[in-house]
């Protein structure tokens, strides 16, 4: 989903949402070398996150990566998974490119660090959209004040939740979400234009050397020393690729397992289901026996349950959402665009935690932003709150002068 628009008319203009999203601009294209022609622009990038960007190693242990001495090297080789010298060598380099680096106001400057266009378009559409009413029920300095606070506060849930990572944090994100939090507060009736998007999801294999196909083989060889080839068999049918594999998957086995149930017995359909999953995987073998990729997920024993119903349920109806148009703008209430955003941003904070996986993104910092500005909303604003009445929706044909 994409907001477009709010339903809620702004009352001033927004001069401090206007000037946070022209410093957010100026920082990308001029202070961060986006227009500068390095012979690495990724290395550039990436030195310029480290040098002035939030890095809760820095925060926990109130030192700069490149003087954290033999503690840091540990914790540098395993965020980057490089080796202990190679992280020697960082050390030093950032040594030279960052001598002078003040951690504590690198948790200002963060806030208007963004890793490309994509991150700063979405970033700055979300305050354009969300900010300026935010900005009304505040002022302009209180405004300006939780949007710093909110910022701060995004970032020290992050840290908490990993107060030893070297990676640096960087981007609007945890500020705005604290202004997201605020907004849903103070205007639970508004409406969300929004785009949505429909699409499918394509999976494809790409090539490797026989190399890199010799390390994999090392690398399986330490790390499933004692694999049971028979028993992978019934484990892979219980494992999803992610949320929205399990989703899909848990849906339908609810809707059309618990009457495959009824017809079968509890006993009989357990098996049936095990027995489904296993035939199956196996069409999947005859017809590629020398697949080397791993083939996981209930899909197999949850379609047996489907070709059982179908037999048995023949004249069923099914309630179904369908989609018509790959792309379509609906008007939606706040609480349901931001509300999803935020349960979004919680999954993927929690898979994250549960992986050990830094995806590159803050997502804790999103969680701690948005709960930052809800919490200060009710605690302190409830009183700004509009008048809980419906706001008018948006004309249909704005062009169009011969109709209301």
């Amino acid at each position: 989903m994409l907001p477009i628009r709010d339903s809620t008319r702004r009352q001033r203009i927004p001069l401090v949402t206007v000037g946070l999203i022209a410093a957010n601009v100026i920082a990308f294209l001029f202070w961060q070398p986006t227009l500068r022609h390095e012979v690495d622009a990724e290395l550039a990038q990436q030195t310029f996150f480290w040098c002035h960007g939030q890095i809760p190693y820095e925060l926990a242990h109130q030192v700069p990566l490149a003087r954290s001495g033999a503690d840091g090297r540990i914790e540098i080789a395993k965020d980057y998974s490089v080796t202990v010298a190679v992280a020697g060598q960082l050390q030093g380099y950032l040594g030279r490119e960052c001598p002078g680096k003040n951690i504590w106001l690198s948790i200002l400057s963060a806030m208007f660090l963004h890793a490309g266009w994509l991150h700063l378009g979405g970033n700055m559409l979300f305050l354009w959209i969300f900010g300026d009413n935010v900005e009304d029920a505040l002022g302009k300095l209180g405004y300006l004040a939780f949007y710093l606070i909110g910022g701060v506060a995004a970032g020290a849930l992050q840290f908490v939740l990993g107060p030893n990572s070297t990676i640096p944090n960087v981007g609007a994100s945890g500020a705005i979400a604290a202004v997201l939090g605020a907004y849903i507060v103070l205007y639970p009736r508004a409406r969300i234009l929004t785009a949505v998007f429909f699409f499918l999801i394509t999976v494809i294999e790409l090539p490797v050397t026989v190399d890199d196909a010799a390390q994999l083989q090392g690398y399986l060889g330490r790390e499933c020393p004692d694999k049971s080839i028979w028993l992978s068999i019934l484990s892979a049918m219980f494992l999803h690729a992610g949320w929205l594999h399990l989703g899909g998957n848990m849906l339908f086995l609810w809707i059309f397992g618990d009457n495959v149930e009824d017809a079968l017995g509890k006993l009989g359909y357990l098996a049936f289901y095990l027995i489904g999953g296993v035939a199956a995987g196996a069409l999947q073998f005859v017809l590629g026996p020398n697949s080397t990729i791993p083939n996981v997920g209930a899909s197999g024993a949850i379609a047996a349950v489907l070709g059982a119903y179908i037999v048995l349920y023949p004249r069923a109806r099914i309630l179904t959402a369908v989609f018509f148009f790959l792309i379509t703008v609906i008007e939606l209430p706040a609480t349901v665009v931001l509300g999803l955003w935020f349960v979004l941003q919680l999954f993927q904070g929690v898979s994250a935690l549960a992986g050990q996986v830094n995806s590159g993104v803050a997502y804790w910092a999103h969680v701690g932003g948005f709960g930052f500005g809800a919490v200060v909303a009710l605690l302190c604003l409830r009183g700004r709150r509009r008048p809980a009445v419906v706001p008018p929706s948006f004309p249909t044909y704005p062009g169009r002068p011969d109709l209301p």
